[in-house]
């Protein structure tokens, strides 16, 4: 392999490294805002439950507040009736009093079933409040190892980037200006190897010609996707 081939191949190296470090580091926030929406999600989860809790203890006090209500109504008729002389009066208010407590009846039914539902969205509120804590302490441990994450990429990125005149130096000047055209249009590496006369990147079938000039250790581009191409064979 020509010396311009392998100064150019390190080079290249240096260069995808960076833009693979780079990709990672653009990658961070993105995932630092998917999981920030995580945690807040469960917490309006964890505000919903709690509503429901508050809102069924409020039902239960107004349904407690309409039992004593019936409650009072029938100590008030009860105490008419002592005063009332005639049977069918008396009868009616009896039949009222029943009235009154058969709506006792229905709303102790209604509390008892408002008491099932708070004590059950209160183990589910127990449940979530764990799950929220347990969330979000995970949260705070990936958070920081983001950000160590994103200190070590740009410390890496930086010394790469101090690293590349050295190898950019060294490298044939007709070599450097094809390779810097193309890996300005491309994110991909540029220079890559011809394999069974294919090309490495496109794996496309490479001319005759092509091959010829990449033996020679000149250079050489694939017909089909402009990439440089070298060859290993001898």
């Amino acid at each position: 392999m020509k010396q311009w081939i392998e100064d150019l191949l390190l080079l290249q190296e240096n260069d995808m490294r960076v833009r693979q470090l780079k990709t990672k580091l653009e990658l961070i926030p993105k995932e630092r805002t998917r999981l920030t929406g995580e945690l807040a999600t469960e917490k309006e989860a964890l505000k919903a439950v709690k509503e429901k809790i508050q809102k069924a203890e409020m039902d239960v006090k107004k349904t407690e507040g309409l039992i004593a209500q019936e409650n009072q109504k029938i100590q008030a008729l009860q105490q008419q009736s002592i005063q009332v002389k005639k049977n069918n009066e008396y009868q009616a208010l009896m039949s009222e009093i029943e009235n009154h407590k058969k709506k006792i009846g229905d709303f102790e039914t209604e509390e008892i079933a408002l008491l099932d539902v708070v004590e059950s969205a209160k183990a589910d509120h127990k449940e979530h409040d764990h799950q929220f804590a347990a969330k979000e302490k995970s949260l705070q441990a990936e958070l920081k190892e983001f950000d160590q994450l994103t200190v070590e990429l740009n410390a890496e990125i930086e010394r790469l980037k101090a690293e590349r005149p050295k190898l950019q130096i060294v490298v044939d000047k007709n070599a450097l200006t094809v390779y810097s055209r193309l890996l300005g249009s491309s994110g991909t590496p540029m220079v890559t190897v011809q394999n069974g006369g294919m090309c490495g990147h496109c794996h496309l079938k490479l001319t005759p010609q092509t091959l010829n000039l990449a033996r020679k250790g000149a250079l050489a581009f694939c017909d089909n996707c402009s990439h440089l191409v070298y060859t290993t064979e001898e």
